[in-house]
């Protein structure tokens, strides 16, 4: 693949095109592009009944749909020109929080390389996506959420989005609406479609060519259609935009205090600031975090009263103010962990300053940076160059004593860090059925695809504080005194230099339905269908870090016998090992992966700024790992349909019903690696190979993180279900009631795993007059808990809660007159927390997260009303409007960990039950005792979900002479998106509206001229502004960000073209986000990808 990609990377521009121009001699026609009223379905046969995706009963095609639905053609595909068709679905403003393959390493419900469908951000597994009205396999572990980019492309028809709860017809998961990608059936011909594409940047190439042979036979009563199809996309690095390199994007998901609240540098000015002067200095007579002209808190105005009785200057005022009018945090490029670094924070072993003048200005190292200074006690006031010397640490843009905006801290993204990853997709589908006679007709769908993706992230392990032995050769000389003096040095360190740190996907997805259909009777018809599929996904990461390898390679002594640096365990194999992570994380010495002596360790030199570690260090220390996951699903349905023409009929014709039964089975099993098992290798010295880890060290895994133990998961259920579905056409052609029907839909299910379960549906039609119509659906839909949810082990996880027992948490509580203030006070003493103690720690802690297999069904209430107006009047105008409720009780959701360590100590009673999730540090002298370091966190019915909302569309097409024109806008505006995740406050609202990813207001609307053979089309989506990072909770942005916390409304534009050159000959092309827009400074892909502006190609051709 790589290769390829390579090969394909030399093609520019011109080539690209002639390369088109040829391969249109082999390739198909396009539909031209169409006018689509997203509320009327197309079909083949404008007579012929069809089925609305919502019910499996077939009806009139001029019908109105109960439910809202809204359709993209494959036309509208192929005119918004990206290789992956959910990039296009995305306009539909209920699947906005979508996740498509190019931003899949940050957005959407899957792995890399995956998109994923999400309905009203209610979650990707809340949406049932059906091929054909038929379910597809998972391709997320343990999980019913489909990969979509695995559907073929060329294949597809239309996709119909169907909102609203359709579990009676349907099934569980269909929660907050229904996908159907309808496929092109009795496909006669051949085509080939071929695209290219590049960005204005010149890279981020892909290209797709997909093949159709199809072939009647038998005198039309059969059809046997192949299709197969190559997608490449080639991966963009973060160092590739400008936007994104070199750390540009802000924080996203962790707080940094507004640096305009403290003393940066060069604001104090001591001839106009005398009294900060002499307070915020070197030797000052404050506490130690105080002194220093740089870093500390701007004092408020009451600290001003206290602290300058006399007054201070008007200089001095005009920087309280700023500090007292600034929002409390700010998202801000290029932020930084401070308290270590890519290139190793340099500490001396017991923590004392630096004697060191490094760089010779008379200033003593420790003197010169306010983190140095206070940064995890003070001391680690150094770090490497390049060259092997040292330097004194730059504060950046100071936030906290532990973050800042720039400098030299640990940067969050790295150059060498995928924006969008590589992928590549190759597929196989075959279609084919036969009329034996109008009692038995078969027909068969399967398919095989193969998805590659590849993305890399050097950003590989981090460690506060490894011991550096006073004898390692490799310290600098400068240092060399301090090392002796102390014992040795510390480093703290984010490592960038341990392996390009690729990850690989290989996803194989099989799927084969098959079916027998036929007539019964003229008005009773059956069908029996069998389907299976399964994905099997392998990944690999290359550079996983064997701890107690790093710990070996870091312990270097002058070889005796050579004079050169070698690993103290080569010298001398019955030496004690490297005292390991003794900090943070912790992870405990040993040799477990190696044998000492053995000749294989090699020396690391971590003096060398932030690419140390040495080709032969990587290859000793690293490894790759891989994780393999199946996911089976098996169903087989079998439905009885048919109408009452036969014998009885309403004024408004025959009753339409459905019965049908269904039996389906999942299953899902994830196989880790060994080395992520914990399982001991052959020739290890711990222990005979295959014992745990944890039977012969504190540690549970042998690459990092080791602190948390990973186990096999896997599971699986199955349901039995009985369903029925009727459709009562009460009135027709009659004054007032053009049009009047009732609808109903039932479904029992009996799921091996939650018990019986029913859901049903209501709806109706009504029609006063041909120009207007109402419907409307009331639900009630179910999502049964999936595989992981219910199954998975308590796997090893992280998290970094805020501590609630921090003094200044309580402050502000009680300044408040919080309800539970008192509570939390009086528990955190019960708990031994101490007056004024503030959370010691400086990253996360480990824990475990889990499934429950006590979980029962999510419910779901749906509720629609909206009317649809086609006036006689104006031919071709065409508008509806739908209001929309979605209320989901008993949602499954993990407790965070904040609130369960704040509802420990919120809680009238302690100790209660959260109380029992969490463990503190409770080993005196310890740089964090007394801070948080285990939780325990599983999944459990107790949430609630709830939004509202209007739908909007309107179409109109019209002629002016020989032109066409069509014009078109689909809109929603969300009244309440609501969350209620408080465990103990059922009623607390958590509203998510505006948050990221989740605007009131947005919209698609495009414009098309046609003239003979050619077609221009104009695209534009709005997207109202939102909170510009996920840290942002919309109901405190006022208070905590202000202004800064929103992003700018967007408006993305696209232009496309299409020409027919000839009956057989198709060209067509356009260019995406016109203006070049740029994803929020928080985010690389919403609401825009990374790649930027891009061009396409293609040319179809048919024969």
């Amino acid at each position: 693949m790589t290769n390829a990609i390579k090969r394909f990377n030399a093609v520019s521009m011109p080539a690209l095109a002639c390369a088109l121009v040829l391969t249109a001699g082999l390739s198909p026609e396009s539909a031209a592009a169409q006018d689509v009223d997203q509320e009327r379905e197309i079909t083949e046969d404008a007579g012929a009944p069809i089925t609305v995706t919502g019910s499996r009963i077939k009806r009139d095609p001029n019908a109105t749909a109960p439910l809202p639905i809204s359709t993209l053609t494959n036309a509208d595909f192929q005119n918004f020109g990206t290789t992956d068709v959910t990039a296009a679905l995305r306009q539909i403003p209920a699947l906005i929080s979508s996740g498509t393959v190019a931003d899949s390493l940050e957005r959407g419900a899957g792995g890399v390389g995956q998109a994923t469908l999400n309905l009203r951000q209610l979650g990707a597994n809340r949406t049932l996506v059906v091929i054909d009205g038929w379910r597809h396999v998972s391709g997320v572990a343990g999980s019913q959420t489909v990969d979509v980019a695995t559907i073929p492309r060329l294949l597809i028809e239309q996709v119909e989005v169907l909102t609203g709860g359709a579990s009676a017809v349907y099934g569980a998961d269909a929660v907050t609406g229904v996908v159907n990608y309808k496929l092109k059936r009795d496909y006669e011909g051949i085509m080939i479609d071929s695209q290219m594409g590049i960005s204005s940047r010149g890279d981020g190439r892909s290209y797709r060519i997909e093949g159709i042979v199809g072939q009647n036979f038998a005198g039309g009563r059969g059809n046997v259609t192949l299709a197969a199809g190559y997608t490449q996309d080639d991966e963009i690095l973060m160092g590739d935009r400008e936007f994104t390199r070199d750390n540009g994007r802000g924080n996203n998901s962790t707080t940094y205090a507004n640096p305009l609240r403290r003393f940066q540098r060069g604001d104090i000015n001591a001839a106009t600031m005398p009294n900060f002067a002499n307070r915020f200095r070197l030797g000052g007579p404050g506490p130690g975090n105080t002194r220093f002209p740089s870093g500390p808190l701007i004092p408020t105005p009451a600290q001003v009263a206290t602290l300058f009785p006399g007054g201070i200057t008007a200089a001095e005022q005009a920087l309280v103010d700023r500090a007292a009018n600034s929002s409390a945090f700010v998202i801000g490029a290029d932020p930084r962990f401070a308290i270590s670094s890519n290139r190793g924070l340099i500490f001396r072993n017991d923590f004392d300053f630096f004697t060191a003048d490094t760089n010779s200005n008379g200033i003593p190292d420790c003197n010169e940076s306010y983190i140095g200074r206070t940064g995890l006690g003070g001391g680690g006031c150094l770090v490497t160059n390049d060259d092997g010397t040292v330097r004194p640490f730059r504060d950046g843009i100071i936030s906290t004593g532990a973050n800042q905006f720039g400098g030299d801290g640990a940067v969050e993204r790295t150059n060498e860090t995928s924006l969008i990853p590589e992928s590549e997709r190759i597929y196989a589908n075959l279609r084919a059925n036969f009329e034996f006679s109008p009692a038995a007709q078969i027909w068969v769908d399967a398919k095989y695809v193969r998805t590659n993706t590849l993305s890399r992230n050097n950003y590989n392990t981090f460690y506060d504080s490894l011991f550096i032995a006073p004898d390692n050769p490799f310290i600098p000389e400068v240092l060399r005194a301090d090392a002796a003096d102390a014992g040795g040095l510390r480093v703290s360190r984010d490592f960038l230099d341990l392996g390009p740190g690729i990850s690989t996907a290989k996803r194989d997805t099989y799927r084969i339905v098959a079916g027998i259909e036929g007539e019964i009777t003229s008005n009773l018809k059956y069908e029996l269908v069998g389907n299976y599929g399964r994905t099997d996904n392998e990944n690999t990461f290359s550079n996983s870090v064997r701890y107690d390898r790093l710990f070996a390679a870091i312990d270097v002594v002058t070889d005796p016998r050579t004079g050169q640096p070698a690993c103290r365990s080569t010298v001398n194999p019955a030496a004690p090992p490297h005292p390991g992570s003794e900090f943070f994380p912790v992870i405990a010495p040993g040799f477990f992966t190696f044998r000492p002596g053995d000749g294989q360790c090699a020396p690391v030199n971590l003096f060398r700024g932030v690419n140390s570690v040495s080709q032969a260090g990587v290859d000793f220390i690293t490894t790759p790992t891989t994780n393999r996951f199946r996911l089976e699903q098996t169903v087989v349905t079998g439905l009885l349909s048919g109408d009452t023409s036969g014998f009885f009929n309403l004024p408004g014709g025959a009753v339409g019903f459905l019965v049908g039964a269904e039996y389906r089975k999942e299953k899902s099993s994830s196989r880790f690696d060994d080395l992520i098992l914990g399982i001991l290798p052959a020739n290890s010295p711990a222990g005979p190979a295959g014992t745990f880890i944890g039977d012969v060290s504190p540690n549970q895994q042998l690459v990092f993180d080791a602190a948390t133990r990973q186990f096999n998961a896997g599971g699986s259920f199955d349901v039995r279900e009985a369903f029925a579905e009727i459709n009562l056409p009460v009135l027709k052609d009659m004054p007032f009631f053009y049009e009047l029907s009732f609808g109903a839909a039932g479904r029992y299910a009996d799921y091996s795993t939650v018990g019986g379960n029913f859901t049903w549906n209501v709806n109706g039609v009504w029609a006063p007059i041909p120009d207007i119509r109402f419907r409307g659906t009331y639900a009630r839909a179910i999502r049964a808990p999936n595989i992981a949810e219910l199954f998975d082990p308590q796997q090893g996880a992280t998290f970094r809660p805020n501590d609630p027992c921090s003094q200044s948490n309580i402050d502000r509580l009680l300044a408040s007159n919080d309800p539970t203030a008192q509570n939390r006070l009086n528990n955190c003493r019960a708990d031994g927390i101490p007056v004024g103690y503030e959370d010691p720690l400086t990253a996360r802690f480990s824990g475990t997260s889990g499934g429950n297999p006590n979980l029962q069904e999510e419910t779901a209430t749906t509720f629609t009303i909206g009317t649809v107006v086609q006036p006689r009047f104006v031919p071709g105008l065409s508008f509806s409007a739908d209001y929309y409720s979605i209320k989901i009780d008993d949602a499954i959701q993990a407790v965070t960990a904040q609130d369960i360590v704040d509802t420990c100590y919120d809680l009238p009673t302690f100790p209660n039950d959260f109380c029992g999730l969490f463990t503190r540090n409770r080993t005196a002298g310890s740089a964090t005792f007394l801070g948080l370091n285990f939780l325990r966190q599983t999944q459990i019915n107790f949430a609630q979900l709830e939004t509202r909302g209007i739908d909007f569309q309107a179409n109109y097409g019209f002629d002016i002479g020989k032109n066409n024109f069509n014009l078109r806008v689909a809109g929603n505006w969300t009244e309440r998106l609501d969350r209620f995740f408080d465990p103990v406050d059922t009623t607390l609202v958590n509203p998510g509206l505006r948050e990221l990813g989740a605007p009131e207001w947005s919209g698609f609307g495009s414009a098309t001229w046609n003239r003979g053979a050619f077609t221009l089309s104009y695209g534009v989506q709005y997207i109202e502004s939102t909170a510009l990072a996920s840290v942002i909770q919309i109901e405190r942005i006022d208070t905590e960000f202000g202004p800064a916390g929103f992003a700018k409304d967007y408006w993305i534009h696209n232009l496309s073209f299409n020409l027919d050159a000839t009956d057989r000959m198709t060209f067509y092309g356009g260019i995406n986000n016109l203006t070049d827009e740029e994803p929020y400074l928080s985010s690389s892909a919403y609401p825009v990808s990374g790649i930027g502006r891009s061009f396409f190609l293609g040319v179809t051709t048919r024969f």
